[in-house]
This record gives C-alpha cells, structure tokens and sequence, in this order.
C-alpha cells in the first residue's frame, strides 16, 4: 500500500526474508544501499549517467516510454526515498549531478552548470553570444531541438511551434535559456 507522509516522518526498520538481524542501523544502512543502487541503475529508465560517476534524471521521453503510466509517482518515491536515506544519515552510494542537486536545494541553474553534463553543447552554446548577429542567424538555429531517444531521433519544440521560430540576436537569450531549461530540466 501506499505510505502516508506522517509514516515518512517515522523511523524506518528493515528486516531482509531468511534474516534474523535486529535492526540497529546496519540493516537499514544495507536496505538503503540496496533500493538506491537498483533505483539509479541506468537500465531502469530513471536515471542516466552524468559527469563524473553522478546520476541525472533521464529525458522525459526515455522515462515515458519506460514508465508510460506512473512516471511522476515513481519519482515522488525516489525523491522521498532518497530524502529519507540522508534524513537518517545514511550515505549514497549514487551521487546527484550538480544540476539535480541544485534542483533538490532550490539554487539556480545556468549555462556554465551545463559544462558538466554535456561539455560539447555547453561550448557550442557559450559561444552564440559572442557571434555577430548575421553570423548567428546564418547558423539557421530555430526553437526546436532533435534528441535522441531509445535510438530514434525525436524532434522537440523549446516553445509553441518552435521549428517555425528562427534563433536570432534579439531573441537570444531566449533561445539559450529554453535549451538550458530542456537539456538540464
């Protein structure tokens, strides 16, 4: 069944089948390592490999197709999974991207964070600024992006009928701040 957000605040006890351990901490710390390891597990369509050895929530699309039905309610389990694991001072041995930690602590996320998720697009978008405008418009970059998913390229709009929408000086920083929010988000 469900557990109601008073039972979150309790302590948790586990007990393994065919064990007959008292839980004083060690079993818990065990049950914690054991669920967070298979949680974060690339395989299971949650998670992806960030920089580093640190774990990034998956692209929408990956996740949907892996959990069509209950995507949202399985990460409310893992976020609160996970709260409860640090709240009873156990370690993880998954380690959150800078930018999903940033998420989990509120901070703003801004282009140079992008740096060590995906150094190639952080480069390629850093240097948009810097490009004269008729240079930047040449580039032919429009408010829709491709990215890939399960092997099949699927095309994503940044906003409303974004392919129709050309990337130029004047919407900029637009364009810089969607694409952030789409890769990190």
């Amino acid at each position: 069944g469900k557990i109601s957000v008073e039972q979150w605040r309790h302590p948790f006890f586990a007990k393994f089948d065919g064990e007959a351990a008292l839980d004083a901490g060690g079993v818990s710390r065990e049950f914690f390592r054991l669920v967070t390891n298979a949680t974060f597990n690339v395989d299971y369509g949650m998670f992806k490999y960030g920089h580093s050895y640190t774990y990034q929530v998956a692209d929408d699309e990956s996740s949907a197709l892996a959990f069509p039905e209950d995507r949202r309610a399985r990460y409310v389990f893992v976020g609160r999974l996970v709260g409860k694991a640090l709240l009873e001072g156990h370690l993880l041995t998954a380690h959150p991207a800078l930018t999903l930690a940033k998420h989990v602590v509120c901070e703003p996320i801004n282009l140079d964070d992008l740096q060590l998720l995906d150094a190639d697009l952080w480069k390629s978008l850093a240097m948009l600024p810097t490009m004269e405008p008729e240079v930047l418009e040449s580039l032919a970059l429009t408010f829709a992006v491709e990215t890939e998913c399960f092997g099949q390229h699927v095309q994503k709009d940044l906003k409303p009928g974004g392919e129709n929408v050309p990337v130029t000086a004047a919407n900029l920083a637009e364009f810089l701040k969607l694409r952030l929010k789409e890769r990190v988000c």
